[in-house]
């Protein structure tokens, strides 16, 4: 694992800070395209990156602090300026508020700009993936015999398989292998993104669009949650599940949702 990069000085550049870079920028240079493509004004995207950042951060502590609530009362300071703990989903509810603030300022359609935006999350989400792989985040899942690369052996992970808290009771040894779900993630949600993005070049009516990024991101969550080691919120569904099902079933209602393409 290399969850630091590089080191200059005193300075560190973390794996999972610079591929989160990483993937903003590319989601934004995509955006801009978009909008330059439709006849927009290309600085939309400029201000809509920084929105998303600040939004998504905010977003994402307020759904980490929630799921974490009695660790956030023992320690509220620890709890809101920790490093880790950012949730992706939180992250995108928060990010897309405050795109939407920025968008209507604007004067633009958020059915057509989220059009533009929320398939290409599934790149971005790929890159963030590939941070969680490089530091080992603990985003892995059960032991496994599988070979290389599907499943690895991360003994200096920021968060080793056996000193992790689902683990822990199992008596893992510091060396032994757990399934690469990082490596499926980042798989699914790039292979999601070639099928959904190139779709748009159809003129689909407003909100498709948008509708096949949610219901690609749910099915992806979906399918990876099942391997992760997310304890279960709701009979055998994590919070993440069942947020993707909620997230897929109004993606559902955007892509049947009968309208004419503008």
């Amino acid at each position: 694992m290399y969850p630091i990069l590089l080191s200059i000085g005193p300075l560190n550049i973390y794996a999972y800070g610079f591929m989160l870079a990483v993937a903003f920028l590319s989601c934004g240079h995509l955006f801009r395209k978009e909008l330059e493509r439709t006849g927009r004004d290309p600085g939309l995207a400029d201000s809509a990156l920084m929105a998303a950042v600040i939004g998504g951060i905010v977003g994402a502590r307020i759904w980490s602090v929630a799921e974490k609530w009695q660790e956030f009362l023992e320690d509220p300071l620890g709890g809101l300026l920790s490093g880790s703990g950012l949730v992706f989903y939180g992250g995108a509810i928060g990010g897309a508020l405050a795109v939407i603030w920025i968008v209507r300022r604007r004067n633009e359609s958020p059915l057509r700009i989220a059009d533009m935006i929320f398939p290409v999350l599934l790149l971005g989400y790929g890159f963030g993936r590939v941070g969680c792989l490089l530091a080992g985040d603990g985003d892995y899942g059960p032991p496994s015999s599988l070979p290389f690369p599907f499943a690895v052996s991360i003994p200096d992970a920021l968060v080793p398989p056996h000193r992790h808290p689902a683990l822990i009771g199992l008596g893992l040894t510091p060396g032994a292998p757990v399934l690469n779900t990082p490596l499926f993630e980042i798989v699914l949600s790039w292979a999601l993104f070639a099928l959904v993005w190139p779709l748009r070049l159809r003129r689909p009516p407003a909100g498709r669009m948008l509708g096949l990024g949610m219901c690609a991101m749910a099915l992806e969550r979906i399918v990876i949650e099942s391997w992760r080691l997310n304890e279960p919120a709701l009979g055998p569904l994590t919070a993440a599940q069942l947020f993707s099902v909620g997230l897929m079933a109004v993606g559902i209602g955007l892509v049947l949702w009968p309208r004419s393409a503008e």
